[in-house]
């Protein structure tokens, strides 16, 4: 059966970010950056001016045709710089596979604003499909070794602001290209000058300037691994930008889904069979089977919220 190349690159954009997901739990464990995510988010970002000269040349991105565009590019940036700072918290406490599952709230949060801001219509299937990735979230952050207990983990909480942050920025994105005329390309490549611009802005603590300098110092694969998470990223954004030139966004949306399938699968493959410990994903019985079913609800869900 013939796949659209529109399905094959959102696929493509999943797998790379799987890829990212799983080597970014591997760096902020291997060199204990719990508490330290903060400055994990500014070298990583500021490194991303590195993908807004390759969008600048390859592309040719413009300046966009007013400052209040500009305004909106930069709020997108900022929005995105707040959430990935959560997202490196939440890896610092939990494992790859559980973050990527939660990284869906922000699919919820977007449709919660397609419908108060943007006036959609909202139906019974969307409300299902809310439901259940609210579900598979619960499921997947369930401490089962304690049973009979509400004890949803701190990680579940981190991710629901981090996916409200997602939504703003991916809300913002939407506003862009219907109502400012933005171009995809454009709008994602000023929007790094916002992350950038958020992460400078940050250096001007005293505390966050030292830690940024001791990382330099002394911690140099820490900024190898961030340019390559970060630049990977970038593509993985791009290949999803063709995708949806190509192909309805419902169904790009969808497809991008399976993103947590593949954090499982090479975070198995890289635990389990390569030996990298410093992943500590939790491959007991149990645990598989909790992954297998919030992956599974999750999808469902996403399919109500993206097809009907």
């Amino acid at each position: 059966m013939f796949v659209s190349l529109g399905i094959i690159f959102a696929l493509l954009a999943a797998i790379i970010h799987a890829v990212v997901n799983v080597i970014d739990s591997y760096m902020v464990k291997k060199y204990h950056i719990k508490d330290n995510a903060m400055e994990l988010n500014i070298i990583s970002s500021i490194f991303l001016i590195i993908l807004f000269i390759f969008l600048t040349v390859v592309f040719e991105v413009t300046i966009p045709k007013d400052n209040f565009t500009l305004f909106v590019y930069i709020i997108i940036g900022i929005s995105y710089y707040v959430a990935a700072y959560l997202y490196y918290k939440a890896l610092s406490l939990s494992e790859a596979t559980e973050v990527s599952i939660l990284l869906n709230f922000a699919s919820v949060f977007v449709l919660i604003g397609d419908i108060l801001i943007f006036g959609q219509l909202f139906t019974a299937f969307e409300f299902i499909g809310m439901f259940i990735i609210l579900i598979s979230g619960i499921v997947i952050s369930y401490n089962y070794k304690q049973l009979g207990k509400i004890n949803i983990n701190f990680v579940f909480w981190i991710m629901i602001l981090s996916g409200l942050f997602f939504a703003i920025r991916s809300l913002l994105v939407e506003y862009s290209i219907t109502s400012l005329n933005g171009e995809p390309i454009q709008i994602y490549a000023w929007s790094i000058i916002g992350t950038v611009f958020v992460a400078i802005l940050t250096l001007l603590t005293k505390s966050n300037r030292n830690k940024c300098i001791n990382v330099f110092n002394n911690q140099r694969k820490i900024i190898k691994y961030t340019i390559l998470t970060k630049n990977l990223g970038g593509v993985a954004k791009i290949f999803y930008i063709f995708g949806v030139e190509r192909e309805a966004v419902s169904i790009i949306s969808y497809v991008t889904t399976s993103q947590p399938i593949f954090v499982f699968i090479f975070a198995y493959i890289s635990y389990r069979l390569i030996g990298v410990k410093e992943l500590k994903e939790k491959l007991d019985g149990i645990s598989i089977l909790q992954k297998i079913v919030s992956i599974s609800l999750m999808l469902l869900g996403m399919y109500l919220i993206s097809m009907f």
